[in-house]
């Protein structure tokens, strides 16, 4: 009788341990699901990091670009005939020490006889330049030299200059031609030149005037 109860007893404590090993496996498993499920519903928020924006991009509050229109590219701005290139020769006067690059184009008229200056002329008659150098006997200011030329009754003046030591004017003469004239007085000294030139050639003379100042070297 006793070996059957032992028997009996060995099994109700195999199954007991049974139990208690599969409620223990089902606590875990339990555990784990709802663990997962937790992370399905509920996903975590990933931090987005913004692009950059183009350059003058305005941004919102949030910090995200806002699109704007492209700006409009400036248009190419007419082209305009390049300026001739003159190459020039050198004048210089020996009487009052200065010394001045005209275009070789121009011909040489021959010094004045008292030595004071040179006229020169386009070839075909369209331009006169005459460059000279002159004591102040007379005690005259700039001011004189220049109302002696605007005294002209067919100068039309479209430009004038007032200087510390210079002046320079420029108009219509006989309203087909066109006057330049550039006066420095230094050391009681009057050094100048006068360019005048067919209007109808503005295209081709214009840009003496520039050329004739830069060229102009006075001691």
């Amino acid at each position: 009788m006793a070996p059957a109860v032992n028997h009996a007893r060995r099994l109700q404590l195999a199954a007991a341990v049974l139990v208690i090993v599969a409620l223990v496996w089902l606590a875990g498993y339990l555990t784990g699901y709802r663990k997962h499920a937790a992370s399905v519903e509920s996903p975590s928020v990933m931090k987005l990091t913004p692009l950059p924006s183009a350059p003058g991009a305005a941004q919102s509050t949030s910090g995200a670009a806002i699109s704007s229109p492209s700006p409009l590219l400036p248009q190419p701005l007419p082209t305009t005939p390049a300026v001739p290139q003159s190459s020039v020769t050198e004048y210089r006067n020996h009487r009052f020490g200065f010394a001045l690059l005209y275009p070789s184009t121009l011909r040489a008229e021959g010094e004045s006889a008292n030595g004071d200056g040179e006229q020169f002329s386009a070839p075909d008659g369209s331009l006169r330049l005459s460059v000279w150098g002159s004591d102040n006997t007379q005690a005259q200011s700039l001011a004189d030299m220049l109302q002696y030329t605007l005294s002209m009754q067919t100068l039309t003046v479209t430009y004038k200059h007032f200087g510390k030591d210079f002046y320079a004017v420029s108009g219509f003469l006989h309203a087909d031609k066109i006057l330049y004239e550039r006066v420095t007085l230094r050391r009681d000294v009057f050094w100048g030149f006068r360019l005048v030139y067919d209007a109808s050639r503005r295209q081709e003379y214009d840009h003496f005037p520039g050329l004739l100042t830069r060229g102009f070297r006075i001691p």
